[in-house]
């Protein structure tokens, strides 16, 4: 599932240009029939991914995701996901405000913009090279982009899974940045063969379909 996510990925790159990569991570909840106590807690899962952004095509497709339990933090997984794409600008919340973070990122080649948390440790260092360098306007224009891919998994899936085991459910969620990926690429081919429909003269194409 990893392996085709990110496979699809460099197909996309391929046709279109990245202006950033978005890091980010949305709840999904799982359905479990049967008798459940009243004050027991809904078990939920994660859906932890880096997304590439294409403003001018208006492309936005998975470049690595991760399905984990909903217990485990994201910039834990999001250190893992930064040695699994190209570097660019980062756009990413609070929730990724962490040194080691920063260090994996400037040592991979990417250029975070990303806003801190308020009760942060001094701004010296690595910290003090993102803070200087944070331009809150194109956090604001970038960073709600990665939105509208988790949208689409409440309005075609309800971010809901019905499976039971482990394997199946992280297999299911990350099945969903699959989707998306296959998607934008046939929408991509769609178009792409359409303009060269449209570049053949009218009255050639009785005679092309034909042969």
């Amino acid at each position: 599932m990893r392996a085709l996510v990110e496979r699809t990925a460099l197909d996309l790159r391929e046709k279109f240009v990245v202006k950033c990569r978005i890091a980010d991570s949305t709840g999904v909840s799982v359905h479990s029939s049967g008798f459940k106590r009243r004050f027991q807690r809904r078990a939920y899962w994660k859906l932890h991914a880096i997304v590439d952004y294409a403003p001018w095509a208006h492309k936005l497709w998975f470049s690595v995701a991760r399905a984990t339990r909903g217990a485990v933090h994201d910039v834990v997984i999001g250190r893992r996901l930064l040695e699994k794409t190209p570097p660019s600008e980062l756009y990413a919340d609070k929730a990724y405000d962490d040194k080691k973070f920063y260090k994996i990122a400037f040592k991979h080649g990417f250029t975070p913009c990303m806003q801190q948390r308020k009760n942060a440790a001094r701004r010296t260092g690595v910290r003090g090279k993102i803070w200087r360098s944070y331009d809150d306007r194109k956090r604001k224009k970038y960073r709600g982009r990665i939105e509208a891919a988790f949208g689409g998994f409440a309005n075609r899936y309800h971010s809901r899974i019905n499976e039971r085991k482990t394997s199946t459910r992280r297999r299911a969620c990350e099945m969903w940045a699959i989707t998306h990926n296959i998607r934008t690429l046939a929408k991509s081919l769609q178009i792409y063969l359409w303009d060269r429909l449209l570049e053949i003269s009218p009255a050639t194409i009785p005679m092309r379909l034909n042969n």
